[in-house]
């Protein structure tokens, strides 16, 4: 009986857990994907309904996103191809995919109303390269194929066959398209100084260079083309409207593509806002953001490939698992038992270990993925030293030379295909200069993604060589990103792109999973697991002792045999009644001792508890120490009376005690002082820059005459801290010179502006990328302590950050020429600041301090500290 009770309770526990696991992969979100998988492309049918698509490691996806903004249909396409354009006629969707192992050969394929695909047409060695361009409309599919020098038009019928030339021309000297379209009986070409060249079909010297330039987008669907200009983030529709470069103006942070369709005319653009994926639909009087939302049907037929995948797994194992646990009930031969638990064991291992073996191949493969890539970027770094980089990138030379060394290249073996790309970036890294698949001027995150903008980002602020291996378009990438120099100054950012196609995951699946499956090593680990099943009543017993010792004196009743087993149960369950009542008087009296005692102390003195701690217990702390003060005490104590002001100062530490709690501060300070009491952060200096972001946020929830005005200083350092007194009262001391110098400064501070502060080392020593701007310096008069001070921008608003952040280079160039004595130009550089932000304090009082310099005979004699001079 007992055998079979077991046996159906693993049988009930496994299917609670399997259907769980299915509710579970079932709920998790799906929506569009992010801006590193989404294909740059859309076609818009006549229903309104926007078809976009998405080609991954496992599977392609077309889907389409009604009027309304919800993803009711998804169609799974060949997953051996990724689709890379799509273009509608009617309520159909016309699109060209290629071949995810190799770049050769392409189809046309026509996605119908009803569901059904048809293909219509299949490269045969006539058009070797796919097209750039798909535009469908009356009188025919209209091709456009692009190479380095010429772009052709070849038009077939609707329903398929040959195509038959309809245009060819060949591109200027000097001239590069990175996109062409065909639509409106014109040929558009985008080149790559961001201008669009258009030509009519039938006419000669019908060649135009339309007025406006920093275009970056091109597009051409149902014989409508339309455009894309980054310098004005302007959408053009139609020919006239890219000749005046004029159009409806879209706020998006990363646009990807854009079209125009539809029976209502609408201009869709797909953009990405804050990592979301966003239809921007533009009719004729307003623009509607959606950002689409896929229904339970899209969900499941996007999950479906994985969640077969996952639960026939854990059929398995549950099967395999029942199959154990029958045998180990049922059979009561020792060597039974053994065996059953030994082949359970062995599988369950050799498929984690084929597994781990497998992402650790995959790991590999991206390392070496991004060491190619780093040896890419340092060949053609130092074949462009030979380059006058500074006037080819400023436009005052020929850049032809400068695009041969960073052409395209392509290797391709019997295992993988690989290519390797390359482009110039601007010295901030948010903009293309020059690449052979983008205009000049477009983002960085449009062309390569977010993940690859962030690492561009760490670059331009590391000032070094960055590597990162990503997943893109169903393959394998690895980005190098390293800043360019001539004669000292930055000139530019270089991407180097590695793309890796693999073609042989058989045999690395083989060498993954084959080995294990052939181990006899786990053997002795399988006699251990029969060992503490047979020995089950005192592993739970010593599962509850140690219980016990971890505090937890509750003991659910449990059945037990009359044996010596049972007289252990019930003599632990009378010790746990008494440590029940021990821990209760105990945790009353630490818990009084709390009121008095600054959290945490027991843990820093490396004891056990409070009641632990006795006079003369000392310890070296090393960690960040964050000097709190509340700047606006006594304005407030003067508007207050005694009740008042107590409650305020209650409600502040009641702010302060909720964020030290959330980042795991402790106070070292023996009381409450709104003048200075000091924190630590022992973990990490980003506790600090969170626990002050979290204090900023609730003090700017509150009435503004009622919020405390809290400054942090941040500093990274070792002091010594202790118990003093005697043994009738005693007192935490915290004993570092460092942190007392500091502590004198947060009063100068008050109406500068500046909510959070920290010294250079503790700036050094986050994990977490903080913005931020270096302020000046302080010293003590006998030179012992100088530290560099940085203002913490975290917590200021978006609008105040980018203020900060965009006058930093005036204002730090201000700060060095006040160093160099330059006092006049920079007074200029801090006047003209102050203009742009009256309320930053720090550059007040450099205007200040470099009026009072100006005007004495000996300039700079009393030092060039932060706040060395008070007006």
């Amino acid at each position: 009986m007992r055998g079979g009770a077991c046996v159906r309770r693993a049988v009930g526990v496994l299917v609670i857990l399997g259907v769980l696991l299915t509710v579970l992969l079932l709920a998790l979100p799906t929506g569009l994907p992010e801006l590193s998988n989404a294909e740059k492309t859309l076609a818009v049918t006549e229903d309104q309904t926007v078809y976009l698509t998405e080609s991954t490691s496992g599977s392609s996806w077309i889907y389409g996103v009604k009027d309304d903004g919800s993803v009711q249909k998804a169609y799974a396409q060949d997953s051996s191809f990724r689709i890379t354009l799509l273009s509608a006629y009617g309520n159909d969707v016309y699109f060209v995919q290629t071949p995810q192992l190799t770049e050769e050969g392409w189809q046309l394929l026509c996605l119908r109303e009803d569901g059904t695909t048809e293909l219509l047409y299949e490269e045969t060695g006539d058009f070797p390269v796919s097209p750039e361009a798909v535009s469908v409309s009356p009188s025919g599919i209209d091709l456009t194929f692009l190479t380095d020098k010429k772009v052709s038009v070849y038009r077939m019928e609707l329903s398929g066959g040959e195509p038959v030339q309809l245009l060819e021309t060949e591109l200027a000297e000097g001239e590069i398209a990175v996109s062409a379209v065909f639509a409106e009986d014109r040929l558009f070409c985008l080149l790559s100084d961001g201008r669009v060249r258009s030509s009519r079909t039938g006419e000669q010297n019908s060649e135009t260079l339309q007025e406006a330039e920093g275009f970056t987008l091109l597009s051409a669907s149902q014989g409508s083309v339309w455009a894309y200009r980054q310098e004005t983030g302007t959408a053009c529709s139609g020919s006239i409207g890219i000749q005046n470069g004029s159009g409806v103006e879209v706020n998006g942070q990363a646009v990807l593509y854009g079209g125009r369709g539809g029976a209502k005319g609408q201009t869709v653009v797909v953009s990405v806002e804050n990592g979301s994926t966003v239809l921007l639909r533009i009719g004729d009087a307003d623009v509607r953001r959606q950002t689409p939302e896929a229904s339970f049907l899209v969900r499941m037929q996007f999950k479906a490939s994985g969640l077969i995948f996952l639960l026939t797994t854990y059929a398995v194992c549950a099967a395999l698992i029942l199959f154990t646990v029958f045998l180990c009930t049922r059979m009561h031969r020792l060597a039974v038992r053994v065996t059953a638990c030994c082949i359970c064991l062995l599988l369950v291992a050799a498929g984690v270990s084929g597994t781990i073996s497998w992402v650790d191949a995959q790991g590999q493969s991206g390392q070496l993925l991004e060491t190619q890539a780093a040896s890419a970027g340092k060949i053609r770094e130092d074949i462009l030293e030979e380059l006058d980089l500074t006037s080819i990138l400023a436009g005052n030379a020929d850049q032809a030379e400068l695009r041969r060394l960073i052409a395209p290249l392509e290797m391709e073996t019997e295992e993988q295909y690989v290519s390797f790309r390359a482009s110039v970036l601007t010295a901030e890294g948010d903009t293309v200069q020059i690449s052979d698949r983008a205009a000049a001027g477009s983002p960085v995150a449009s062309v390569y993604g977010e993940e690859v903008r962030a690492l561009a980002q760490s670059a331009v602020t590391q000032d070094m060589a960055m590597q990162q291996s990503l997943e893109c378009g169903g393959k394998t990438c690895a980005y190098d990103i390293r800043p360019l120099y001539r004669y000292g100054e930055k000139v530019g950012m270089l991407v180097s792109q590695v793309v890796l196609v693999r073609t042989d995951y058989a045999n690395m699946l083989g060498r993954s999973f084959l080995p294990p499956f052939w181990s006899a090593l786990l053997a002795s680990v399988a006699v251990a697991f029969l060992t503490f099943t047979m020995m089950r009543p005192l592993r739970r017993l010593a599962s509850r002792v140690s219980r016990i010792s971890e505090g937890d004196f509750n003991l659910v009743p449990l059945r037990t045999a009359s044996d010596e087993v049972g007289d252990m149960w019930q003599s632990l369950r009378e010790m746990s009644v008494s440590l029940r009542i021990k821990d209760y008087e105990t945790n009353a009296t630490v818990h009084s001792f709390y009121r008095f005692v600054p959290r945490g102390l027991d843990r820093l003195l490396n004891r056990a508890s409070i009641m632990e701690t006795s006079l003369g217990d000392m310890a070296n702390v090393t960690g960040t120490v964050g000097i709190l003060s509340i700047q606006n005490r006594d304005e407030l104590r003067a508007g207050l009376d005694d009740s008042g002001f107590l409650g305020f100062l209650s409600d502040s530490y009641s702010l302060i005690d909720h964020q030290m709690e959330r980042h795991e501060g402790t106070l070292l300070s023996s009381g409450f002082d709104p003048e200075g009491m000091e924190i630590l952060f022992q973990k990490s200096p980003d506790q600090g820059v969170a626990f002050s972001l979290g204090l900023l946020g609730e003090s700017n929830g509150m009435a503004r005459e009622q919020a405390p005005d809290f400054f942090l200083l941040l500093h990274s350092t070792s002091f010594l801290y202790g118990l003093v007194g005697t043994e009738q009262r005693t007192f935490s001391l915290l004993s570092s010179s460092e942190i007392a110098f500091l502590h004198s400064f947060s009063k100068h501070f008050k109406g500068t502006g500046v909510r959070v502060a920290a010294t250079e080392a503790c700036l050094k020593a986050m994990t977490q990328p903080c913005a931020s701007r270096y302020i000046g310096f302080v010293s003590s008069e006998d030179g012992k302590y100088r530290y560099k001070l940085h203002q913490i921008l975290e917590g200021c608003s978006d609008l105040e950050k980018s203020m900060y952040l965009s006058y930093d280079e005036k204002f730090q160039k201000g700060i060095s020429l006040f160093c160099q004595n330059d006092f006049y130009l920079a007074r200029n550089l801090f006047s003209a600041i102050l203009k742009l932000n009256p309320s930053d304090g720090i550059a007040r009082w450099y205007l200040f301090a470099c009026e009072h310099y100006f005007n004495q005979n000996d300039p700079g004699s009393e030092g060039y500290n932060l706040f060395g001079i008070q007006g």
